[in-house]
């Protein structure tokens, strides 16, 4: 009999209960004496799509505790790591119709066209900062860079 198990990114409600039974195990682990999470800090992973799992929450949620002063006892919104609150660029702009056909214009042009807008797009949506803009976008920052060039951004 298959047991089907949704992944992560479809039951966030469940992420503030995975998150303290993780949190448990991970205090046995490494002796300490981690209390609980905030609502903010499990705010702040909701927005994530958690393409990892449960494997990367308890990692995420590893590497916080691991960095917390030993005086703290509640895992808070800073322990969090920053790339979880990028949210992808958004969806809406992701669809919206690229320029258009152009009769006589290259299916080249018109792509590198569509690419510069969104790559515009997710820069001004990260205010500027380069490596998030390349990790929204799911591309290395060197790649980021030859991007802007080549399309002269």
């Amino acid at each position: 009999m298959p047991i089907f198990i949704a992944p992560l990114r479809k039951r966030k409600e469940d992420l503030k209960e995975l998150a303290e039974h993780l949190i448990n195990k991970i205090n046995q682990e490494y002796g300490r004496s981690i209390e609980g999470i905030t609502a903010a800090a499990i705010h702040k992973m909701q927005i994530y799509n958690w393409p990892g799992n449960v494997r990367e929450l308890e990692n995420i949620l590893g590497r916080a505790i691991i960095f917390m002063k030993l005086n703290e006892t509640i895992i808070d919104i800073h322990h969090i790591p920053d790339f979880i609150e990028e949210i992808p660029i958004n969806q809406e702009k992701l669809l919206m119709k690229p320029s258009g056909y152009v009769s006589g214009k290259p299916l080249s042009e018109i792509i590198d066209q569509y690419e510069a807008e969104i790559i515009q797009q997710a820069f001004q949506t990260h205010k500027g900062n380069k490596t998030l803009t390349a990790k929204a976008l799911g591309i290395s920052v060197r790649n980021l860079y030859y991007k802007m060039e080549k399309l002269k951004l």
